[in-house]
């Protein structure tokens, strides 16, 4: 029999492999390389796959079992902003802009945060802080320059008036 110590020290890490490096198009997974857990890159398609065909309840509800079942996951940037846009389609645009905001805010440098920015910014002017929504679509082209983001940032920006 193993004692507690030998049985603790022989568990096994999680097995992962690698995720290929993409542009986060809709057939690819954004993770520049990164190791997954096994299951890691299923659920997040499946999520995906569910966002892409319009169901958004089902997108927004495996985004979010996916951060908590994968939590610190190189997807996890993908993840929230995937999620905001399946609760901005429901209608649950104050936590659609809280998972922007998170995208934007934990991961500034990832792939998703400029359209993170802008959605939140759009998102903010939904919900009727117009300032706020102004100056954060402002935000886009100082913090992102040359992403399509900021054309989406510009729209929205002359949609709402803002100057």
């Amino acid at each position: 029999m193993l004692s507690t110590r030998a049985r603790k020290s022989s568990k096994k890490p999680p097995l992962k492999r690698k995720a290929p490096a993409t542009g986060g198009g809709s057939g690819d997974l954004p993770a520049g390389g990164a190791e997954l857990a096994i299951g890691e890159r299923t659920d997040f398609q499946n999520a995906r796959d569910a966002l892409d065909s319009g169901d958004y309840e089902t997108a927004a509800s495996g985004f979010e079992a996916f951060r908590q079942s994968y939590p610190g996951s190189p997807l996890e940037p993908a993840a929230l902003l995937a999620e905001g846009r399946a609760l901005t389609a429901i209608g649950d645009i104050r936590e659609a802009a809280r998972r922007f905001l998170d995208t934007y805010a934990n991961y500034p440098e990832a792939e998703a945060a400029p359209e993170a920015l802008w959605r939140l910014g759009a998102a903010l002017g939904e919900l009727g802080s117009l300032n706020e929504a102004c100056v954060t679509l402002g935000e886009v082209s100082t913090r992102y320059p040359g992403t399509p983001a900021v054309s989406e940032a510009q729209a929205e920006s002359e949609r709402l008036g803002c100057q």
